[in-house]
């Protein structure tokens, strides 16, 4: 993937980028965002690549994509993969949450509403993650809510931390975080 490739913006945020852009770190530290590929860009810049950076531990940055969208989420993760050379697994499959307690991820990006089923980049049905007693709307939600409380948290320290950063992404369910989370949530609207 060529500089060519990726949006004027990018360019010149790049240019642009400093000490001062970066967010503070915390493991409160969450963020809504649009859904667009331009905005998951800017995410990815101002995030990812100031916060887990410093967050991380030593070793490429495993970064989980949690989102039943395959075929939007696609761009983002390339964009991830190949310009910050960070290691990428997009998937809303419910074998996910076996795994969190066997691989450790740095950071989490979790679409808020997940559906039941839904196809992946190449058409197959995958069935994701859900809770009986959530709706599909708040499905990230009520993954945040086990992940926090150590529902998925390997023994011995293996896997993902229940304290890992999390970062939501939502089109329209910024009521349904602001009802969940506390008060130290920021928001970032584009």
């Amino acid at each position: 993937m060529t500089s060519a490739e990726f949006p004027p913006w990018y360019l010149r945020h790049n240019e642009l980028g400093s000490a001062r852009q970066r967010p503070t770190i915390s493991t409160h530290h969450r963020l809504l965002a649009r859904r667009s590929w331009p905005v998951r860009s800017r995410i990815s810049m101002r995030i990812c690549h100031h916060y887990v950076r410093l967050a991380m531990s030593d070793g490429q940055i495993k970064i989980l994509l949690l989102d039943d969208d395959y075929e939007s989420m696609k761009p983002l993760k390339r964009f991830l993969e190949v310009l910050h050379g960070f290691s990428v697994e997009l998937t809303a499959d419910a074998d996910i949450l076996a795994r969190l307690a066997t691989e450790h991820f740095d950071l989490l990006c979790v679409d808020i509403m997940i559906q039941r089923i839904s196809n992946d980049e190449l058409g197959n049905e995958i069935r994701n993650i859900h809770y009986d007693d959530a709706n599909w709307q708040r499905t990230g939600i009520e993954f945040f809510r086990r992940l926090r409380r150590g529902d998925y948290a390997g023994t011995n320290g293996a896997g993902t931390s229940p304290n890992v950063p999390v970062l939501f992404l939502s089109a329209v369910a910024e009521f349904s975080v602001e009802d969940v989370l506390d008060d130290h949530t920021d928001h970032m609207d584009y």
